[in-house]
């Protein structure tokens, strides 16, 4: 299922809720981080006057923005972790230096090297065009805005990459491409009409001098997150309830009802919950009395009761979901 700008916006929204503190503090450490590399070439290489000092100022360059953008992953990885309901903190920031960088360092440089080599034969039309030559220099405009809509295009089936990594250790960057591109096929679009619906709120947030960015960037973020989790289908699975709203497992609180809640009464699609009395379509319960359609219970006194007691993906039952305090996974064995 395809969710519009709309629907992901509103699942954003419910999920930010008593976690904005958290992930603006974070974003103004970001912010902080970010301006101190910004001054290390500045700082460190007053004179820039002979070759030396200009290529080691390009390298301190180079290292700062490499840095900047392994912090900036960080804030993905906190607002994953939020969603699904896991532990996250500030401490997040260092994710992607704790969990082979090098990967995502390949994807960056990946990403440089495509917008480089389109813009360049606009580089050199509008550096040899001077301001005497017109025609080149409107040549070189043109190859510009190519450049820029080509590039697009091509770093927007990259989109998914950075997610894909955090959520898999072991993916290398090139892996990652392959799979991004196939999700993203069909979904540029999309995932471009979202970004672009956020441009009013962010000229609103410019014209706050910046400060209302601390809570637009965690907002727009969370939104492109819920687009990934969209995209690979995780939230179509079956503990997920109101795609609209947020009010199940995603986007809210009740998340942590899916993996670890017991002692619900009278409730109805609860997945990996204990101790349910009188619900219907459980899912992975245990102790269940007066349900119906339960699959993977134990001690159910009722009809179509299929599997065994606490099942978490034997073969019998089919597509349980959740294991019994796990934070982290849920499981799609069937």
């Amino acid at each position: 299922m395809k969710r519009t700008s709309r629907e992901l916006k509103a699942l954003a929204r419910n999920a930010l809720k008593g976690h904005y503190a958290t992930l603006i503090g974070a974003t103004v450490l970001l912010g902080i981080f970010t301006f101190i590399l910004g001054l290390l070439p500045q700082t460190l290489i007053r004179n820039s006057n002979n070759p030396f000092s200009l290529i080691l100022q390009f390298i301190v360059t180079l290292i700062a923005g490499v840095l900047g953008y392994l912090l900036q992953l960080g804030i993905t990885a906190m607002i994953l972790r939020m969603i699904r309901g896991q532990y996250f903190g500030v401490g997040d920031l260092l994710y992607a230096f704790q969990h082979h960088p090098d990967r995502f360092i390949i994807l960056g440089i990946i990403e440089i090297l495509i917008s480089t080599v389109l813009q360049f034969p606009a580089d050199i039309c509008l550096y040899n065009a001077g301001v005497n030559n017109i025609g080149l220099a409107m040549l070189g405009s043109l190859l510009m805005l190519a450049a820029s809509i080509i590039s697009l295009i091509i770093l927007l089936g990259f989109a998914l990459c950075e997610m894909l990594m955090i959520d898999n250790e072991d993916l290398g960057a090139i892996d990652s491409i392959r799979q991004s591109f196939a999700l993203m096929s069909g979904n540029k679009g999309r995932l471009f009409y979202i970004q672009l619906s956020f441009f009013g709120l962010a000229l609103l947030a410019i014209l706050s001098c910046g400060i209302g960015m601390l809570w637009l960037t965690p907002y727009m973020l969370t939104t492109e997150v819920f687009f990934y989790m969209d995209v690979c289908g995780e939230l179509d699975q079956p503990h997920y309830d109101d795609p609209y709203t947020g009010s199940g497992n995603y986007g809210g609180n009740e998340w942590n009802t899916y993996h670890t809640n017991g002692y619900n009464n009278g409730s109805a699609n609860n997945y990996g919950n204990g101790y349910n009395d009188g619900s219907a379509n459980n899912y992975g319960n245990g102790y269940n009395n007066g349900s119906g359609n339960n699959c993977g219970n134990g001690y159910n006194n009722s009809n179509n009761s299929y599997g065994n007691d606490y099942n978490t993906g034997s073969d019998s039952g089919s597509y349980n979901y959740g294991q019994s305090n796990d934070h982290d996974s849920y499981n799609t064995e069937a």
